[in-house]
């Protein structure tokens, strides 16, 4: 199904990526659980889907969770309590499609990149979708439905870089970084582009891009707050997942 909003590129970008202040509360269901970036990805009951860093990392994909957070300066947040109440078997998300993979699709929503499975061939990259998913008992993320609300010619990845080739001032270079959930997504870094001296294999970077059918230019580049959250707090409820 498919309700096509006529929304401006920032319009979309605006619902995906709203405005945040420095201090947070809010709720939702844990949609993807990253434990090597010590993360957990909440989406809330509108879609809106958020990273939160966290040394509670034994909640279960699929928990309700209440969390307090502070802000960081690349958007994710830093939990100063986590606690979780009940378990949901589906969820929203609101996010932008990064590319299509074998039985699926990867969608960057909240400063996160992960995979969601479905059969369809549409949408497309640069696409802003609301997805119904289910949540499965390994943690997987299945599409039942979704509705596409626009399109943006930009959106980010955020991932570990694999491998770096420098651009020169003439020709253009290759950023190859590997997601959470696996995929590695390659970067075309423009010519001439300045990247940071100490980029280097192993880095946490989000990279801020331009959506063109595969091709994934970059604009912009910021190396990852590192935290693990300062919780105070809270129920770890449904043991490792």
């Amino acid at each position: 199904m498919k309700k096509i909003a006529l929304l401006t590129a920032v319009a979309a970008a605006v619902l995906v990526y709203p405005a945040v202040s420095s201090a947070a509360s809010f709720h939702g269901v844990v949609i993807v659980k990253q434990s090597k970036r010590h993360a957990l990805v909440v989406a809330s009951s509108t879609g809106r889907v958020r990273t939160v860093h966290t040394s509670r990392m034994r909640i279960r994909v699929g928990a309700r969770v209440s969390v307090r957070a502070r802000v960081l300066h690349d958007g994710t947040f830093s939990a100063t309590k986590v606690s979780a109440d009940g378990r949901a078997h589906k969820a929203r998300i609101r996010g932008v499609v990064v590319r299509r993979t074998r039985g699926g699709r990867l969608v960057s929503a909240g400063h996160s990149v992960f995979a969601i499975h479905s059969n369809r061939n549409e949408p497309r990259p640069g696409d802003v979708v609301d997805e119904d998913v289910t949540i499965g008992a390994n943690g997987e993320l299945d599409e039942d439905d979704f509705d596409e609300v626009g399109h943006v010619e930009k959106t980010e990845v955020e991932g570990k870089v694999v491998s770096v080739s420098a651009p020169t001032a003439t020709t253009p270079g290759t950023l190859m970084t590997k997601t959470e959930d696996g995929p590695t997504i390659s970067i075309t870094v423009p010519a001439g582009f300045n990247l940071p001296q100490d980029l280097k294999a192993g880095d946490r970077v989000a990279a801020k891009g331009k959506v063109d059918g595969t091709t994934f230019t970059l604009v912009k580049l910021e190396q990852e707050d590192n935290e693990d959250g300062d919780d105070d707090g809270g129920d770890d409820h449904g043991g490792d997942h």
